[in-house]
C-alpha cells in the first residue's frame, strides 16, 4: 500500500493552511468524510491503517467467512461456503463446506490456500463454469 499520509506535529495555524478544513472536500470522499471533523478523522484513520500496514500488522483476506466460492469436479460446478479462515506466518487457509442441495455431498469439506482462488476455486459460478469448459477443451 502506498503511503499517502505523513506524521508531523503541527501548530494550529499549520494544521489548516488552506482554510478552516485544511483539506478540500473534493479530495476526501465517502459517507464518513463530509465535514471538518469527519475529514480530519478520516485522515487520521488512514494514517493509522498505513502505519499498521508498514508494521506488518494489516492482513488482506481473500474472502470473508460466509462467502460462497465455487469449484468444479467431475464435470460439475459445486458451491462451497467459507466457514473458517486461518492465518499463518506464510499462508492463509480457508475451510470450505459444501453448500449445495445434493444429499451425497452434505458433509463434503475442504481446506484450501489463498492461491487456489482463481485457479481451482472461484467467486462466481460463471467463472467456475468458464474454467471447467477450458479444462474440458484441453482434455
Amino acid at each position: 500500500m502506498e503511503q499517502v499520509t505523513e506524521h508531523k506535529r503541527l501548530t494550529t495555524k499549520e494544521k489548516y493552511p488552506h482554510g478552516a478544513e485544511g483539506v478540500s472536500k473534493d479530495k476526501l470522499t465517502g459517507k464518513y468524510c463530509r465535514g471538518v471533523f469527519e475529514a480530519t478523522a478520516c485522515v487520521e484513520k488512514l494514517a493509522e491503517y498505513e502505519n499498521a500496514d508498514e508494521g506488518g500488522l494489516l492482513v488482506r483476506l481473500p474472502c470473508k467467512v460466509g462467502d460462497t466460492l465455487f469449484c468444479f469436479s467431475r464435470g460439475k460446478v459445486y458451491p462451497f461456503k467459507a466457514r473458517c479462515i486461518r492465518i499463518y506466518k506464510k499462508r492463509i487457509e480457508i475451510e470450505l463446506w459444501y453448500a449445495g442441495d445434493e444429499e451425497n455431498y452434505k458433509f463434503w469439506h475442504i481446506t484450501i490456500v489463498e492461491q487456489d482462488i482463481g485457479y481451482k476455486f472461484f467467486f462466481t459460478r460463471e467463472e467456475a463454469e468458464k474454467a471447467l469448459k477450458e479444462m474440458e477443451k484441453k482434455a
